[in-house]
């Protein structure tokens, strides 16, 4: 909001001849405004939200600890996830491939671009689903239990606000607010991992969904340009190296 102020502050100086042209502030508002949502967990927050549904989810916490769990190796938003069927075509259901890893079909009625896509996942989520017996594999994938009896299966916002309470009971906060872990935390962590781990650009947009590759170069890959200097300096030498190098020519030449 400030900045689109300060923009039509200077927009309209140009109007009254006070500027010879207009002036366009391009701040980075997107990662300010995502930095204060969330952050990526450490695997040891990870861990202590994984040790808090023990209390904070005392009827089934094995199906929230599974839950979380896959949001960690899938990326997937939280809706996606309560909508993942083994069995299914009508949400998103998991596809084996000839590797022994899974693709995911995504409905067109379930992604914000309106078309069906196929995706690829990690081998640890493969291996996630992989736990589940084959005799089991029916119905919703991920079903956390309601932490009292109820008729109904819970919904996603139902489901999300227990996962705040998680993060706020395992107190990992994410901002400077101290607004507690929530799922979409899950899906930045995993990102970031992969971005990490050297996931090459496209492969990473592409496992994330995103619509253009400068939303994930924007979002995981904005410190990829120090490991990149740091490749160049080990392959073409520091600075310290070549004025050292330098200098010992120098000294070494006559007149």
């Amino acid at each position: 909001a400030v900045v689109r102020t300060l923009q039509g502050a200077l927009s309209g100086g140009h109007k009254l001849g006070w500027l010879h042209e207009v002036l366009h502030v391009d701040f980075d508002v997107a990662d300010e405004s995502e930095a204060f949502k969330g952050r990526p967990l450490t695997v040891q927050e990870f861990d202590a939200m994984l040790a808090a549904c023990d209390e904070v989810c005392k009827r089934g916490p094995s199906s929230w600890k599974f839950l979380l769990r896959g949001l960690w190796e899938s990326g997937l938003r939280l809706a996606e996830a309560m909508h993942l069927s083994w069995d299914n075509d009508a949400f998103i259901m998991p596809l084996r491939t000839r590797g022994g890893g899974y693709l995911l079909k995504i409905p067109a009625n379930m992604q914000k671009s309106r078309k069906s896509q196929e995706v690829p996942t990690t081998p640890a989520f493969a291996a996630l689903l992989d736990e589940v017996l084959i005799d089991a594999r029916t119905g919703w994938i991920f079903n956390p239990e309601p932490r009292r009896v109820m008729k109904t299966r819970l919904g996603a916002k139902q489901v999300g606000r227990i996962l705040t309470v998680i993060g706020k009971k395992a107190q990992v906060t994410v901002n400077a607010e101290n607004k507690p872990a929530s799922a979409h935390d899950f899906r930045r962590s995993f990102g970031q991992r992969m971005a990490d781990a050297g996931l090459p650009p496209r492969d990473l947009q592409s496992i994330m969904r995103h619509s253009s590759l400068t939303t994930t170069e924007k979002y995981y890959l904005r410190h990829r340009a120090v490991e990149q200097a740091e490749r160049i300096a080990l392959y073409l030498g520091t600075s310290q190296a070549i004025h050292e190098k330098t200098a010992h020519v120098e000294s070494t030449q006559t007149v």
